[in-house]
């Protein structure tokens, strides 16, 4: 449903979404400075991992409006992965540990990205909804196959302004 630009743009926007959720979020709660966040080693290796995740779980490909809650399911999944992937290596790996870990910041941040990153997602959807909307369309078939047609366009959720010429000669 997206281009591969639009992607692209949708990961550049996670990316900032999530570097200023863990920098809003460590700054509320210790106090951290912007720029000691950006200098922490372990504050990039879990935007990679984030971000890693996003695209495993297919978290850049948009959905069908029936399956936005499960959509939106795939994202909190993901991140809970992240935390626990994170947290293995914080604490079984790490010889240098980041602030950015104690008092809850990793976990309010992720809570905080998802749910900007679902918003994120849901205007996205609503939006490209709109557009396929308008989106005119015109199908040559016979009678024998109209209703099958039309069944499998409602089963596929498909948007637009349809039209039919039907038998044409």
């Amino acid at each position: 449903m997206l281009t591969r630009s639009q992607k692209f743009w949708l990961l550049i926007l996670d990316f900032i979404l999530f570097v200023a959720c863990l920098g809003v979020v460590s700054h509320y709660a210790e106090g951290f400075s912007f720029e000691k966040i950006l200098m922490a080693a372990h504050m990039w290796l879990i935007t990679w991992v984030v971000l890693v995740l996003y695209y495993v779980f297919g978290l850049y490909e948009l959905p069908r409006s029936s399956s936005v809650l499960k959509f939106i399911a795939r994202i909190f999944v993901a991140l809970a992965i992240a935390l626990g992937l994170v947290i293995l290596y914080n604490y079984l790996g790490a010889k240098e540990r980041s602030g950015i870990f104690g008092r809850g910041i990793l976990i309010s941040s992720l809570l905080f990205f998802a749910l900007l990153s679902s918003f994120n997602r849901w205007l996205l959807l609503r939006t490209l909804e709109r557009q396929l909307k308008k989106t005119r369309w015109l199908f040559v078939c016979t009678r024998e196959i109209l209703q099958q047609f039309r069944a499998d366009l409602v089963k596929n959720l498909f948007h637009g302004q349809i039209f039919y010429l039907i038998d044409a000669k």
